[in-house]
């Protein structure tokens, strides 16, 4: 893009950003340099749209010029991901849920980033309270980290509590199953599931992490990273007291995060 650039000046180049602080000890030498490249050719682009809040202000300490980039979230398609209780009813059928349970759920890549283990750690606190809920793992992940993960599970005595399933391509009725979503991601930018999980009414806790907080506004809970006991409450609180009704979360993503503000802002 750059040498078309270059080649032709009068061409508009715009970047995207859909990372926010990226720890790249975890990728090979070659993306390390790739990506702070990234940083000194940034000013060759006429404008930069970064989908996250977090991941503007990190690019920016990175290099990226200030006055070039601008904020557009991620827009959910709110026509998709809707309430559906006749997919929440059959979802739970095929988990073997029975009515009184409670469903609560983690979504995504089973990978050290989005932290499963302090979500399995505060669940075990959880269950030792109350034999009524259900935690889900839905995502897929690489064999020998999704084993550790079971191994951990074992070790909490969480194994009759805990459902894995696989990645799914019926999303909207797996957020619908859920009581609650918890994110417990030690780095994020804009997360479509919560975001997705709220238009479907779900509420949610998540860690104060990427813009995660500004996104579920104060609809729902906002805990520290790694803290298993303050996710634990959070959940509690969330469960217990339901302060918002689904039709007010989901109201948040409509007005704020759909598909029409996004195409109409960039």
């Amino acid at each position: 893009t750059l040498v078309l650039k270059l080649r032709f000046p009068s061409t508009k180049v715009v970047w995207g950003i859909r990372s926010s602080n990226i720890d790249l000890s975890r990728y090979d030498r070659f993306t390390r340099i790739s990506y702070k490249l990234t940083f000194r050719l940034s000013r060759f682009a006429d404008a930069v749209i970064a989908n996250s809040r977090a991941g503007r202000d990190y690019h920016i300490a990175q290099g990226y010029p200030r006055e070039k980039v601008a904020v557009i979230a991620n827009g959910i398609d709110t026509r998709q991901f809707r309430p559906d209780p006749e997919a929440r009813r059959y979802v739970r059928s095929g988990w073997g849920i029975r009515d009184h349970e409670q469903v609560v759920g983690i979504v995504g890549r089973l990978s050290p980033e989005k932290d499963p283990p302090t979500f399995l750690h505060a669940a075990s606190l959880l269950a030792q309270e109350r034999n009524h809920l259900r935690f889900v793992c839905v995502g897929e992940g690489p064999a020998e980290y999704r084993d550790s993960l079971r191994q951990l599970t074992r070790s909490l005595k969480l194994t009759d509590h805990v459902i894995w399933s696989d990645g799914r391509s019926d999303m909207p009725a797996v957020f619908n199953a859920l009581d609650l979503l918890v994110s417990s991601s030690i780095t994020e930018a804009f997360s479509n599931v919560i975001a997705e999980a709220m238009a479907c009414g779900v509420a949610c806790v998540v860690t104060n992490v990427g813009d995660s907080a500004w996104l579920v506004g104060n609809m729902g809970e906002v805990v520290p990273l790694r803290n298993p006991v303050a996710l634990k409450n959070a959940m509690v609180k969330l469960l217990d007291q339901r302060p918002h009704t689904p039709a007010q979360i989901r109201r948040r993503i409509v007005e704020e995060f759909s598909v029409e503000k996004l195409v109409a802002g960039t």
